[in-house]
């Protein structure tokens, strides 16, 4: 991955793409990004996200010994390449896993909206295993309302139940411009002292 970003950085693109590098298969990347998952793949143990693309594509043993069968394969248009085929069923119910875009740009760090849902947003980064550094926002700059101290501390506290500390940034949702600086600066300085706590908390 570090060498396909390399390359596009060589030709001078601004905008590096996200998912386009495939450890299978482009489509069977898909199927997983849109939770289009056949239950037989669901139903069974897999460690990590590697074992699930192999298990789909090649076949499986269950946790009940059972030999759990393969999805198929057709060919792409009238080329030689073979992708997987997707099974789509009435009971199929897909939803975007945007968290596998996200950890696919391999940035050093992101920054991301999750004070509105109280932290809940962070729960796909943990189930995806994201390596890196990320700034969860603590302070919704589209509410006039000033967060105290507490309320941001138990917002990092839930935070630093899914992103292990030395990965963690304090950050406001987005930019400031939404807020007028009497507003902006009594909840900065009470996001500054609530993360000076929680800090000296877990150095104890």
């Amino acid at each position: 991955m570090e060498e396909n970003i390399r390359t596009h950085q060589n030709f001078e693109i601004d905008f590096i793409p996200s998912g386009d590098i495939s450890l299978y298969d482009n489509v069977l990347d898909h199927i997983v990004m849109f939770d289009a998952i056949p239950a037989r793949f669901k139903e069974i143990s897999i460690q990590n996200p590697e074992d699930l693309l192999f298990t789909m594509a090649r076949g499986g043993i269950g946790d009940d010994g059972k030999k759990i069968p393969a999805m198929e394969i057709t060919k792409w248009f009238n080329t030689n390449y073979h992708c997987i085929v997707p099974e789509i069923e009435d009971e199929t119910r897909s939803s975007l896993n945007e968290e596998k875009l996200i950890i696919n740009m391999d940035a050093e760090v992101i920054s991301v909206e999750a004070s509105q849902s109280k932290m809940d947003l962070l729960n796909g980064f943990q189930e995806n295993a994201y390596p890196n550094e990320i700034g969860p926002g603590i302070y919704d700059i589209h509410s006039p309302n000033i967060p105290s101290i507490i309320e941001m501390v138990n917002l990092i506290q839930k935070a630093l139940t899914v992103i292990p500390i030395e990965n963690l940034w304090i950050n406001p949702d987005c930019g400031l411009n939404a807020r007028k600086w009497d507003e902006v600066s009594p909840a900065l300085t009470n996001m500054v002292a609530a993360a000076k706590f929680v800090r000296d908390q877990n150095h104890k």
